[in-house]
């Protein structure tokens, strides 16, 4: 790795890019917290002018209008739009990952005056990153391989929503219970299977983006760190 003699101004570079790691993370955190604020008050205002409203005490059927129209404005607000909303929202701060961590390694390549590029570099999208910073930045990441684990996994779960409509069957010839993500997807609180026996899943807590948005966030500013200690030594 050549050394540059504007290290110093780079480095500067890179602590404003910290700022830009929060910030990004901060927006997506804020907009899930305040739009899952919105929704469960959708929900308990719907429930709230059911339970208010006199037709309740003489009509107690599911097929009058009111009924009808709780049953419809209940499944929007409690499991359709929610779920839009996350799984749009989860896609949207993976790709903020990713761009985040391009841009980066593109920044560290102007710092180290390297040669190789990342483009190079074997490998697509984060993974092509990852092997940017060990072969060429030369930075030890074994203090961040957990993060980076998670982050993988977040990974697989992103690509099943966008290219596989939020399913986990990848193999017909085999077993539900032994599709690759089948654990990780039972066992994981804020996610959950939408029908019983089926791999249909969806992410039904806000906290599954938020632990996501903290992972990415740490795990960039990590690295971040280890370039600007790499380059003032």
């Amino acid at each position: 790795m050549t050394k540059n003699k504007n290290q110093p101004k780079f480095g500067k570079v890179l602590i404003l890019y910290t700022n830009t790691i929060k910030n990004s993370y901060k927006e997506i955190k804020d907009y899930t917290v305040e739009m899952n604020t919105y929704f469960s008050s959708k929900q308990r205002n719907l429930t709230k002018s059911i339970n208010e409203s006199p037709e309740t005490r003489v009509a107690k059927e599911s097929t009058s209008d009111l009924f009808e129209q709780y049953v419809e404005y209940s499944e929007k607000y409690n499991e359709t739009y929610p779920e839009l909303l996350m799984h749009s929202t989860f896609i949207a701060s993976f790709s903020k990952f990713e761009h985040l961590f391009i841009l980066l390694c593109k920044v560290t390549e102007r710092g180290i005056f390297s040669k190789v590029k990342l483009k190079d570099i074997n490998g697509k999208g984060i993974q092509q990153c990852r092997n940017y910073l060990l072969k060429v930045v030369e930075l030890d990441l074994e203090d961040v391989d957990k993060d980076w684990q998670t982050l993988l996994d977040y990974q697989k779960i992103r690509n099943l929503i966008v290219h596989n409509n939020a399913t986990y069957i990848q193999n017909t010839d085999i077993p539900l219970e032994k599709q690759a993500m089948h654990n990780y997807i039972v066992k994981n609180k804020n996610l959950r299977i939408k029908y019983d026996g089926t791999d249909l899943f969806q992410i039904s807590d806000s906290k599954f983006i938020l632990e996501f948005c903290d992972c990415a966030e740490r795990f960039l500013i990590k690295i971040l760190n280890k370039a600007i200690l790499t380059w003032q030594k």
